[in-house]
């Protein structure tokens, strides 16, 4: 814990003395080498933590979480920029936008199975990282089908739980197209479960029957990741047209969160949400562990909270970012939005390692039982995904200045090459190492054994008489001796 305090203590030190040298070196409004300087620095500092937090057993597994939703954004990014060269409707075409995500939802999930089927073999299948992939086409469906006009009004509500009924649906067609109609029997799904995502009692009966349940359950997350999401996404969009009275501002945009009434805005929702969360996740807990449709909505009101938790202390970074940016380096304009990104990336990033220690403490102080040890562990989620999601915007960001042109690389050709290189190293290492730690997380900690203690002799031992010989015919008696009696009744 010590050693974990003092890694981040010293990258705090090493940041403001970063921080205060840029700040007297930008009189000039050096840019290009404000660029390169706080990056590389930045760059550095923040791998040592993550290295050093990751080999850390207490702080591992939050802070491969955290690694593990880094790269879920960056490869979900290039796949939709390589799905997007085949399919790419108008945004405000909800019907091109519902058939792209059934499209991209059948895709994912008959790779998954073929994967299943034919026994192939990965160390970790990519299932979260195409889980955000189908979550982007889902969210653009979602973004489309609530116009603007609609943000602040009472109809907008309407549509935001029928979006969810579109996802059941949707979720259901693989199922169909499996099992026929026997696949709408959702009685026994639980998802979230370890051990029983998705799996029904029929499920196990060979080895092939373990994969196919397996993909299932794959399938299950997959949509049932990215409905909180967008239920997410659209109950910020309209929170926020309800508070500021702007209904053509993405939650996203500096127009939501770059004034100070923004930021001071995000500031209350956030911790509004953290509030409504603490409040809330004991009933809801009790719906995820049932089956069926309960358990879908448990889970799934539970991860869209935890989900408006991470986008709106997102935009609190923002704000707070950008503020500092003007303040202190004059970049006060809208022309340098990747160095932005970038900034925003390294403060979630940050933001994320503290919260694991302070987490690690927290397992300590309660040892990982109680319904507060659950509300922390799902904030802690939730800053694993804002630092995922910060990343998905440096790269959504980057790739679209067109700045790699320089080396021909750009568009479908950036994305492939990406994907080549990052794909083996996630499925082969990253993810792997992921499962592990939360593995090892979940297993129940050992319990050291306690020495006996001796028990402490009242009054010397009485001697043993010898027993008088039964005569013959009757049994013997097989009362305990006299002492062993005593014992048995302290």
């Amino acid at each position: 814990m010590i050693k974990s305090f003092k890694v981040v203590a010293l990258a705090g030190v090493l940041a403001s003395v970063i921080h205060a040298v840029s700040a007297n070196s930008t009189a000039g409004h050096h840019h290009k080498e404000l660029a390169i300087v706080w990056p590389l620095f930045g760059s550095a500092i923040l791998l040592s933590m993550m290295f050093s937090l990751c080999q850390t057993p207490g702080t591992a597994p939050y802070m491969w979480q955290v690694v593990n939703s880094v790269m879920c954004g960056i490869l979900a990014m290039q796949w939709v920029d390589i799905f997007g060269q085949y399919i790419e409707p108008d945004d405000g075409n909800p019907v091109g936008r519902l058939i792209a995500w059934i499209v991209t939802y059948l895709v994912v999930c008959g790779f998954l199975y073929m994967l299943a089927a034919s026994d192939t073999k990965f160390q970790a299948p990519p299932a979260d990282a195409l889980a955000w992939f189908v979550a982007t086409a889902a969210g653009g469906f979602c973004t489309a089908v609530l116009p603007d006009k609609y943000a602040g009004h009472g109809v907008g509500v309407a549509i935001l739980f029928a979006e969810q009924l579109a996802f059941y649906a949707i979720w259901l067609i693989p199922r169909t197209i499996e099992m026929g109609v026997a696949g709408w029997d959702v009685s026994d799904i639980r998802l979230g479960v370890p051990g029983m995502k998705g799996l029904s009692r029929q499920a196990l009966r060979s080895k092939l029957d373990g994969d196919i349940a397996k993909w299932r359950s794959d399938c299950d997350g997959i949509t049932w990741g990215a409905a909180p999401f967008a239920l997410a996404s659209n109950g910020l969009r309209m929170l926020k047209t309800a508070l500021s009275g702007d209904k053509y501002c993405a939650i996203s945009a500096r127009c939501s969160w770059g004034s100070e009434f923004g930021g001071s805005m995000w500031i209350n929702i956030a911790a509004g949400l953290v509030l409504v969360t603490a409040i809330s996740v004991r009933p809801l807990l009790s719906l995820k562990v049932g089956t069926g449709v309960k358990n879908i909505v448990g889970s799934v009101l539970i991860s869209a909270l935890t989900t408006s938790v991470a986008l709106s202390f997102l935009n609190v970074l923002r704000h707070e970012v950008s503020s500092k940016l003007c303040t202190q380096f004059g970049l006060c304009d809208d022309n340098h939005e990747v160095f932005f990104a970038l900034f925003v990336a390294y403060a979630s990033t940050f933001t994320a390692m503290l919260s694991a220690v302070v987490m690690w403490k927290l397992d300590e102080i309660m040892e990982g039982d109680g319904t507060y040890s659950k509300i922390f562990h799902y904030i802690q989620g939730a800053m694993g995904s804002q630092a995922g999601f910060a990343w998905y915007g440096v790269f959504s960001a980057a790739s679209n200045t067109g700045a790699m042109e320089v080396v021909h690389l750009k568009g479908v050709t950036l994305a492939w090459a990406l994907t080549a290189t990052l794909l083996p190293l996630y499925v082969y290492f990253i993810r792997p190492a992921y499962l592990r730690a939360q593995d090892g997380a979940a297993a129940p900690k050992p319990v050291a054994a306690q020495p006996a203690k001796a028990v402490p002799a009242t009054s010397p031992p009485v001697p043993q008489q010898p027993a008088a010989r039964a005569p013959a015919g009757r049994p013997r008696a097989s009362s305990p001796p006299a002492r062993q009696q005593d014992l048995h009744q302290d």
